[in-house]
């Protein structure tokens, strides 16, 4: 987490205007830095909180009606200084309930209720996990329009999509994580707030985290095999190291390239 923010009067203004949009009447500076100390940082030293991510959470906060200070939202930055935000269920709630055209909320269970035997494999050993889950879960939103009549908007989230067992909530609370995600999507359909539950904001920064990974990797090979082709000294050793390289490098254009040049020097010197 981080500390203290300085921000200038510019900035401070903008806080203001969201704060009137949320309805709250917090110290500008005090509401700042609790935004900026519920934003969690990677262990590298190159990750700051910057202006930007406060207002980012601000404006998203305003949109939804939602006080920060309760805790209702959260800030999530990965190791390229990328943000993501994430509402809590109790956020989700409490936005909900600010809104002017509320109307309700209900829950409707899909399918039958059933148990999943589950081996899993952790530091202690292996362990099987019993855990009770309906298919899928539907939530529903109602919204009065101005003529005093209902809409409804819904959101469906499906536990074969949604389950994660490397989750201790999941393997305890599948049928209330089901219901959250369910809300999730039927509150984003009704009012279009662009905001993932805490959960799901961490998974996308793992998803995030694991793709910059595999091209980490995946560079490091190119630049190996651009040395190994610079350094054969016949065109058959050329070949033979081309064959051998993953088939993802042998459609690399750069690849292709360098092998059709050095390829052409080795026929001039033939």
């Amino acid at each position: 987490m981080a500390n203290e923010l300085v921000i200038s009067d510019n900035d401070l203004q903008v806080v203001k205007q969201c704060q009137s949009l949320m309805q709250t009447a917090y110290d500008d500076r005090v509401l700042v830095n609790q935004i900026v100390n519920q934003i969690a940082l990677p262990e590298a030293d190159n990750v700051t909180v910057n202006i930007s991510d406060v207002l980012q959470i601000a404006r998203l906060a305003s949109s939804m009606h939602l006080d920060v200070m309760l805790g209702g939202i959260w800030g999530y930055k990965d190791k390229n200084n990328k943000l993501v935000c994430g509402v809590t269920k109790k956020g989700w709630q409490q936005a909900l309930h600010s809104q002017p055209d509320y109307a309700g909320i209900s829950f409707e269970n899909i399918g039958e209720l059933s148990v999943l035997d589950k081996k899993l494999t952790t530091k202690k050993g292996t362990e099987i996990v019993h855990v009770s889950y309906y298919p899928a879960v539907k939530c529903i939103i109602s919204k009065q329009r101005p003529d005093g009549t209902i809409a409804k908007f819904e959101g469906t989230a499906y536990f074969d999509e949604e389950f994660d067992i490397t989750k201790p909530t999941w393997k305890t609370r599948a049928k209330r994580m089901l219901e959250g995600r369910a809300l999730t999507i039927a509150a984003s359909n009704a009012y279009g707030w662009g905001a993932y539950d805490v959960e799901e904001a961490e998974a996308v920064l793992e998803g995030a985290a694991v793709k910059a990974q595999k091209q980490e990797v995946s560079s490091v090979a190119k630049d190996e095999l651009i040395a190994d082709m610079k350094r054969a000294v016949s065109r058959q050793e050329l070949v033979r190291i081309f064959k051998n390289a993953p088939d993802d490098l042998q459609k690399d254009p750069d690849i292709i390239q360098l092998g059709k040049e050095l390829t052409n020097n080795f026929i001039n010197k033939e």
